[in-house]
C-alpha cells in the first residue's frame, strides 16, 4: 500500500526517532533523514519526497526558513541559472537573494510537486508561531514526543490526502488531453477532407496527361510521374490525418492480433536494422478483436519503426500480447477505462526514451523530435486515432535515457461487424 511513498525527516537529533523510522519502513515507506537544513534541502533536490517532517529548530538554519525554501522553489531537480549557469541551486538558495531575485534566476521544471510539510516541535506551538509556519508553507504540526503508532496513523491519513489530490490532478490532466486531442482531430479532419478533394482533382488530371503525353518525350513523362508520385504521398498523409480524426470509414473484421504480429515480425526481419534484437511474447489464448486489419498493421509498423529510430546504436524491441479483464474494483488502477475484456498490445524498446516535458505532445499531428525531412509527425497521431476509433486506450511509459513502452488496450470482440465512423 505504501510502496515507494517517500518521507524525509529533517531533525538535528534523529536518535529518538529511530524506532519510529523502523516502523515506517516495515510499513513500506521509504524514509530518508537529514540533521541540518542544508542537508535536508539536498535530499529534497535528490529524492523529491512527498512528505517532509521538519524540526522547527535546526543547527544551521531556522526551520521556518527551510520550510519556505522548500515550498517556494517548486523544482530543484535541474534548475537553469540564467545569468550564472555554473551556480548550483543551493548557492542561489543560500546566497541572500530575496524571493523575487531567486524567482528571476531559476527556471523550474513543470513535473515537480511541492511536498506536504509537517513542522515538528518539542513543545506546544503558540498561535503566532503557527501563523508563521503556515505562511512559510507548512501544512500541519506535530508535537514531540509522539507515539510510534500515532505517528504512523497520522502519516497514513496524510498520504490518503496526498494520493487523493494526485488522483484529482491526473483526472484533470487526462480530461484536458482528451479535449485537446478532440479539438485537434476536428480541425485536422475538416482540413484533410478539403485537401483530399483538391488532391483527387490533381491526380486525375495528371493521370490523363500521362496517358496523352507523347511517349517519346521522356522528360515530360518523368515530370508528370514525379507530380503524380508526390501527390500520392500527400494523399497518404491525408489518410493518416483522417484516421487520426476518425473521419474515414474502414471495415472492421474479427481476427486474432497475434496473426497480424507474426506477419509484421517476418517483415521486420528485412526492414529493421540488424543491431536490434526483436523478442515476442504472445499469449496463446488471446481473445479476438474487431478492427480494421490494414490499420492494425500500419499501427504496429509505426510503433516498431519509432522504436528503431529510438535505438540508433542498437537495442531490444519487445512485442507482447495478453488478455486483460477490467472490473469495477480496478477503478483505482485503471480510472478512465470501461469495465470489460481487452486485448493488451505492448511494444517496448530500451532506446533513448522520451523527455517528460514533451510526453503530453507525442500524439499531436505533425509533432516530431526527428530532424526536418526525416519524419511526418503523423506516426503516433495515427496510432492514437486508431486506438480511439476502436474504443480502446493507449498509454505511454517512458523515461529519458531508459526506453519507452506503449500499451494499447483494444476491446475484445463481442458482437457483429462494424465500421469505424
Amino acid at each position: 500500500m505504501n510502496k515507494n511513498n517517500k518521507i524525509l525527516i529533517i531533525d538535528d537529533d534523529i536518535s529518538p526517532l529511530e524506532g519510529h523510522i523502523r516502523l515506517l519502513q516495515t510499513e513500506g515507506y521509504i524514509v530518508k533523514t537529514a540533521e541540518t537544513g542544508e542537508d535536508g534541502l539536498q535530499l529534497v533536490i535528490k529524492e523529491k519526497p512527498e512528505l517532509v517532517i521538519l524540526d522547527v529548530v535546526l543547527p544551521d538554519e531556522d526551520g521556518y526558513e527551510i520550510c519556505k525554501q522548500i515550498k517556494f522553489l517548486p523544482d530543484f531537480q535541474a534548475p537553469y541559472i540564467k545569468e550564472k549557469p555554473e551556480l548550483d541551486v543551493l548557492d542561489v538558495v543560500f546566497s541572500g537573494m530575496d524571493d523575487y531575485e531567486i524567482c528571476k534566476q531559476i527556471k523550474f521544471l513543470p513535473d515537480f510537486q511541492s511536498p506536504y510539510i509537517v513542522m515538528f516541535s518539542a513543545q506546544e506551538i503558540d498561535t503566532e508561531s503557527q501563523i508563521r509556519g503556515f505562511e512559510a508553507g507548512a501544512d500541519d504540526y506535530l508535537t514531540k514526543p509522539i507515539d510510534r503508532k500515532q505517528l504512523s496513523a497520522r502519516i497514513k491519513a496524510i498520504f490518503r490526502t496526498i494520493n487523493a489530490e494526485k488522483e484529482r490532478e491526473n483526472l484533470k490532466t487526462q480530461l484536458a488531453q482528451y479535449k485537446k486531442m478532440e479539438a485537434i482531430g476536428t480541425l485536422a479532419g475538416g482540413i484533410a477532407h478539403e485537401f483530399n478533394n483538391l488532391l483527387f482533382i490533381i491526380m486525375g488530371n495528371v493521370e490523363m496527361l500521362i496517358r496523352k503525353a507523347n511517349s517519346g518525350d521522356e522528360h515530360l513523362l518523368k515530370v508528370l510521374k514525379d507530380i503524380y508520385s508526390t501527390t500520392n504521398r500527400g494523399a497518404d498523409l491525408i489518410k493518416s490525418l483522417l484516421t487520426f480524426s476518425r473521419k474515414i470509414d474502414h471495415k472492421k473484421e474479427q481476427f486474432y492480433l497475434n496473426e497480424i504480429i507474426e506477419k509484421i515480425l517476418s517483415m521486420l526481419e528485412k526492414l529493421i536494422q540488424r543491431t536490434i534484437l526483436i523478442e515476442s511474447d504472445l499469449a496463446n489464448d488471446l481473445y479476438k478483436i474487431n478492427a480494421a486489419i490494414n490499420l492494425t498493421e500500419q499501427v504496429l509498423l509505426n510503433l516498431c519503426m519509432n522504436a528503431q529510430d529510438a535505438m540508433p546504436n542498437g537495442g531490444k524491441l519487445i512485442i507482447k500480447t495478453q488478455n486483460i479483464e477490467i472490473y469495477e474494483s480496478d477503478n483505482n488502477k485503471y480510472p478512465d477505462m470501461k469495465v470489460g475484456s481487452y486485448v493488451l498490445l505492448v511494444v517496448s524498446d530500451n532506446g533513448c526514451g522520451i523527455d517528460k516535458s514533451i510526453q503530453d505532445r507525442i500524439f499531436d499531428p505533425f509533432f516530431s523530435t526527428k530532424e526536418v525531412g526525416k519524419g511526418t509527425g503523423l506516426g503516433l497521431s495515427t496510432v492514437y486515432g486508431f486506438v480511439k476509433a476502436h474504443n480502446g486506450y493507449i498509454f505511454c511509459e517512458s523515461e529519458f535515457g531508459h526506453g519507452t513502452t506503449f500499451k494499447l488496450y483494444l476491446p475484445a470482440f463481442t458482437g457483429a461487424k462494424e465500421y469505424i465512423t
